[in-house]
C-alpha cells in the first residue's frame, strides 16, 4: 500500500518511518526545503518504543507526495489544514483516503474546502481522536517515540465509511476503532482541555522562561478542577449533539491501560517527566485554543448549552496575548456536517 504522510514534525516523521519499516511504500512531504535536505541525507531513526533506522523519500512537491497513495495522512498541526487541503485540493485522485491525525474538526474543515472534489472523486474524508504515537524530537531525524496508546477512535464523512478505513488499516493500526461521527472524534480530543489551563495558569513561569514539569508541577489541584470543569462543558455539548464522549479521565485510563480514580494523580503520574513550553507561541496555545476550546465554545452557543469555563479561557488567553483566538478558530457548519453525513463517497 502507498501512503502519502503531509507534515515533517515529530508525528509525521514517525509515521513515515514507522509505515517504511512495516513495509509499507511511503513519501513524506513538508514545505520546509531545509528539512527536507536533512531528512533526505540522515533519513530518520526511531528509538525507545519504536526503533529503526530508515531512508523515506522526502518532498516540497505536495502533488508528487500524494501521486498514487491510497492513503494520505495528514499530520500537520491543525492551522495547517486549511493550507494543505487547497494546495492538494487539485491534485487528488480518485478514491484516495485521507486521514487527519488528530482531528480538531479537520473532516469537516476539508470537506467544506473541497467542496464537490471529494464527492465526485470519491474521496473518503477520516480523522482520529488523538494521535497514536507520543513522540519528541531529540534532533534532525531522530525521534523520541515515549509511548503508543492502546486505542484510538477513527471517525468518517459519510459516517458509514469509518468501519472501512479502520478495516483497511488494521493490519498495520490494530489499535484504531470505528466510531459513529467526527463530531466524537474532535470532541475527544483531549488536549484541548488540558493544554491551555496549565499553560495560562503558570504564565508567569512561561514568560520569566522558568523550567518546570507541565503537568507535576504545573497541573496544580485546583488547575485540575478548572480542566474538568472545562471537561463537563465539553461531555454536555456531546449529549447535545447526540454522539458518544467519555470523560478525560476515562479516555486517559484507556489510553494507557491505568485505573486511576482521580484526574488529578493521572496527570500527575502518567505524564510525570514531562516538561512545559517555554513559550506561548507553542500548539499547547496556537492549535488547542483556536482549533480545540474555540469550538467547544462555539457549538455551545449554537445548542444553548453554557461553556463560561471554556469562554473565561479564551477571553483570558486573547487578552493575555493580544490575540483575538476567536477570530483564528476553526468555524462549524453542522448543517453542512449534517448533509456529507448522509453522502458523499460511497
Amino acid at each position: 500500500m502507498k501512503f502519502a504522510v503531509i507534515g515533517g514534525g515529530n508525528t509525521g516523521q514517525t509515521f513515515a518511518a514507522f509505515l517504511t519499516l512495516q513495509g509499507q511504500e511511503v513519501t513524506l512531504f513538508d514545505r520546509n526545503e531545509l528539512k527536507v535536505k536533512n531528512l533526505e541525507a540522515s533519513g530518520i531513526r526511531l528509538q525507545n518504543r519504536l526503533v529503526g533506522h530508515v531512508h523515506v523519500p522526502v518532498t516540497t512537491s505536495i502533488e508528487e507526495a500524494i501521486r498514487g497513495a491510497s492513503v494520505i495522512l495528514v499530520t500537520t498541526t491543525a492551522g495547517g489544514h486549511k493550507e494543505v487541503c487547497q494546495r492538494m485540493k487539485c491534485h487528488l485522485q480518485d478514491g484516495q483516503t485521507i486521514i487527519i491525525m488528530p482531528g480538531y474538526w479537520g473532516a469537516l474543515e476539508f470537506s467544506s474546502i473541497l467542496g464537490d472534489v471529494w464527492t465526485q472523486k470519491r474521496i473518503v474524508l477520516a480523522e482520529t481522536d488523538t494521535m497514536m504515537l507520543v513522540c519528541r524530537s531529540l534532533e534532525s531525524g531522530v525521534i523520541d517515540v515515549k509511548a503508543i496508546k492502546s486505542k484510538i477512535t477513527v471517525g468518517a464523512i459519510p459516517a458509514d465509511q469509518a468501519t472501512g478505513v479502520v478495516q483497511q488499516l488494521k493490519h498495520l493500526f490494530p489499535q484504531w476503532e470505528a466510531v459513529s461521527s467526527v463530531l466524537e472524534t474532535s470532541l475527544n480530543n483531549t488536549n484541548v482541555t488540558v493544554h491551555p489551563p496549565v499553560m495560562l495558569f503558570n504564565a508567569g513561569r512561561v514568560d520569566a522562561v522558568e523550567p518546570f514539569k507541565f503537568y507535576y508541577q504545573g497541573a496544580t489541584k485546583r488547575t485540575t478542577d478548572y480542566i474538568e470543569q472545562i471537561d463537563q462543558e465539553r461531555l454536555r455539548i456531546a449529549v447535545k449533539l447526540g454522539v458518544g464522549a467519555v470523560s478525560l479521565l476515562t479516555l486517559l485510563n484507556t489510553f494507557y491501560q491505568r485505573d486511576f480514580d482521580d484526574l488529578y494523580d493521572a496527570l500527575r503520574t502518567i505524564f510525570s517527566t514531562s516538561i512545559a513550553p517555554l513559550t506561548f507561541s507553542h500548539r499547547y496555545i496556537t492549535e488547542d485554543i483556536p482549533y480545540g476550546l474555540v469550538p467547544i465554545s462555539e457549538l455551545g452557543r449554537k445548542l444553548g448549552v453554557k461553556t463560561p469555563y471554556t469562554d473565561r479561557l479564551i477571553e483570558i488567553a486573547s487578552l493575555y496575548l493580544s490575540k483575538d483566538f476567536r477570530a483564528e478558530g476553526v468555524r462549524l457548519d453542522l448543517d453542512l456536517l449534517e448533509r456529507n453525513q448522509q453522502s458523499g463517497a460511497q
